[in-house]
């Protein structure tokens, strides 16, 4: 359990919740995890995993809609209730809002689970790699690119410290 502080400077216009975890067997995976967030409970569709890594643990994510919970301004989601039978690694929220300027977003979400200690040549040591696809212009352009990551630090995570990371874009 814990709190998500986060100020949103405009109008909401979606506010996704994802979140993580692992299971100590396949047979622990639901398409559907119910969870609290500020009491209020909020069922989540499985975006990917169910995915086996080390000792046979699987690893799970979530995605929720809880755009009728953020408000502009100062939010504190307190989330509660995350149930996975080996580990809950984290959750996030994602805000979409209106602050009066044009621009594109694009979201992919799912599970590109990675893990570390896999061995050399096994597909958990690859992500799948991510093309974003625009016009071309005679202007220089800034693109901003915000990434969710699970169970990447604290003891949980079994590093005690953060884990390495590596994002790679061209």
């Amino acid at each position: 359990p814990g709190t998500i502080s986060i100020n949103v400077p405009g109008a909401v216009q979606q506010a996704l919740l994802y979140w993580e975890g692992a299971n100590q067997e396949a047979a622990d995976f639901t398409p559907f995890m119910d969870i609290a967030v500020s009491g209020i409970s909020v069922t989540g569709e499985s975006i990917g995993g169910n995915t086996q890594y080390s000792g046979g643990f699987v690893t799970v994510s979530y995605r929720a809609d809880i755009t009728s919970l953020v408000s502009s301004g100062d939010n504190n989601l307190v989330i509660d209730g995350l149930d996975f039978t080996q580990v809950n690694d984290g959750a996030g929220v994602l805000v979409i809002f209106d602050d009066g300027l044009t621009s594109a977003i694009e979201i992919r979400d799912g599970s590109d689970y990675a893990f570390r200690s896999e061995l050399p040549g096994g597909s958990l040591r690859i992500t799948e790699p991510q093309t974003f696809l625009f016009a071309p212009s005679p202007v220089d352009r800034t693109a901003a690119l915000s990434l969710f990551f699970g169970a990447v630090a604290g003891t949980v995570s079994g590093a005690g410290t953060a884990r390495p990371t590596t994002i790679e874009i061209s």
